[in-house]
């Protein structure tokens, strides 16, 4: 997720170090019935970097687009996403972050879990979703007793789990973590705003 001038990754459709983007794993858009504009701010977490961002996407059942802000509104960078391809635009060529793995993460956030499960299951990873009871939620997280859902993307290669966890605050609003020890950042978002087209 996050790199520096000396930190690559290897974009490739057929690797499978930790560091190697996999297009594969990303599922087709024919779930987003219609069309809306999400607003969040996101907080990146990388080892001892942050990262803080405002967010709006747009997804259509034809393509998804992320734009990236600065806090003071400056675009940082534009990524879209059809079903098949990623494209991709830095406005700043100094900011630090994969752009192909923020699409990668924000669909496995987004994404139901049949389609998710349809689509990468084949390729190495299992996919549970589960309720969680206040109670059984670890008090040190940052979520809290207020989490009420669970995603587990279980990559069987690495013997590692990305977890995603969701926090309702209001019908449209969700507060969400990610944390992918594999490639060792934590993302947490927050939903501003949801708009029908």
């Amino acid at each position: 997720m996050w790199f520096t001038k000396n930190q690559s990754n290897t974009l490739s459709s057929n690797g499978d170090g930790a560091e190697t983007f996999r297009p594969a794993l990303l599922p087709e858009l024919n779930w987003i019935k219609k069309p809306f504009v999400l607003t969040q701010n996101v907080s990146i977490h990388f080892k001892d970097q942050s990262l803080s961002l405002l967010t709006q996407a747009e997804l259509t059942p034809q393509r998804i687009t992320l734009v990236g802000l600065s806090h003071l509104g400056q675009r940082l960078f534009t990524i879209s996403y059809d079903g098949h391809n990623i494209e991709q635009k830095h406005h700043l060529p100094e900011i630090p972050v994969d752009l192909n793995y923020i699409m990668r993460d924000f669909l496995w956030v987004y994404t139901p879990l049949a389609v998710l499960q349809k689509n990468v299951e084949a390729k190495g990873f299992v996919i549970r979703e589960e309720q969680t009871a206040p109670q059984q939620v670890d008090k040190s997280s940052e979520l809290s007793k207020q989490v009420v859902l669970r995603k587990r993307l279980i990559d069987f290669q690495h013997q590692q789990q990305i977890v995603i966890s969701y926090r309702q605050r209001r019908p449209s609003q969700w507060d969400i973590q990610l944390n992918n020890p594999l490639r060792h950042y934590n993302i947490q978002i927050t939903t501003v705003e949801r708009q029908q087209l």
